[in-house]
């Protein structure tokens, strides 16, 4: 007989699938928080001696959130604990085993959250994401920086570049850094704040590395003429 998850309720924007654990988890933290449960799931909050009944109150109400999150086989999981502190762990170890990858286009939780405009989970996840994992690609090579240049997230890219300044060099499966990829989406204040920082490393740079951002510089110039959006005095 199949096992099933009882009804969702609105806890998540999804429920938990091997696909979404890392944007999953980002609401869910959140949610628990909101409600005063988190700390029976982290485990900071202990059962009183002697006076337990709160704490068991609390446990099953993060339990049950828990549960009604999680797609079935999510669900089956984590169907034989009453302790909301190890069902998350449980959950925890799967979504590391389900991988960093989500979808067919090889995005990431933050690639992903930068696509659709998720700002509240972008955000959490720049925070807590270190600043090797940020250089991972889709399948088509682009970083989350990319994808944030293309859809005009200033604010983003400057925190993605505060944690990871390579990201600014990384090229796509066309041979596109972040810079063109602001071109190509039209979105001015993003292609002006990347090339200053672009320049900001050209100061820096060894012989063959200003060839390398030179040769960049270029095709921008091609890139930024051809979509009209050269406005802008460029000194190398």
């Amino acid at each position: 007989m199949e096992v099933r998850p009882p009804t969702p309720t609105m806890v998540v924007s999804e429920l938990l699938t091997k696909n979404n654990y890392k944007t999953w988890r980002v609401q869910m933290k959140c949610y628990l928080s909101s409600k005063g449960l988190w700390d029976i799931v982290s485990g900071e909050e202990q059962p009183a001696p002697g006076s337990s009944g709160e704490w068991t109150r609390k446990n099953d109400a993060a339990l049950h959130a828990i549960q009604i999150s999680c797609g079935t086989k999510a669900f089956r999981e984590i169907d034989t604990t009453s302790s909301a502190k190890d069902a998350w762990e449980m959950l925890m170890k799967s979504g590391e085993r389900w991988g960093e990858r989500l979808s067919k286009n090889g995005y990431t939780a933050l690639h992903a959250a930068i696509s659709t405009g998720q700002q509240g989970i972008v955000d959490s996840l720049i925070e807590e994401i270190s600043p090797e994992q940020l250089e991972i690609r889709d399948k088509k090579k682009r970083t989350a920086l990319a994808l944030a240049a293309y859809h005009g997230k200033t604010e983003t890219a400057r925190r993605l570049i505060g944690k990871n300044r390579r990201l600014l060099r990384m090229k796509d499966s066309e041979g596109n850094i972040p810079l063109l990829a602001a071109c190509q989406g039209g979105h001015v204040e993003m292609t002006h704040f990347l090339w200053d920082e672009l320049m900001k490393d050209y100061g820096q740079a060894n012989s063959e590395e200003k060839n390398g951002l030179m040769n960049d510089a270029a095709f921008f110039l091609q890139a930024s003429i051809k979509s009209k959006m050269f406005g802008k005095s460029c000194q190398i």
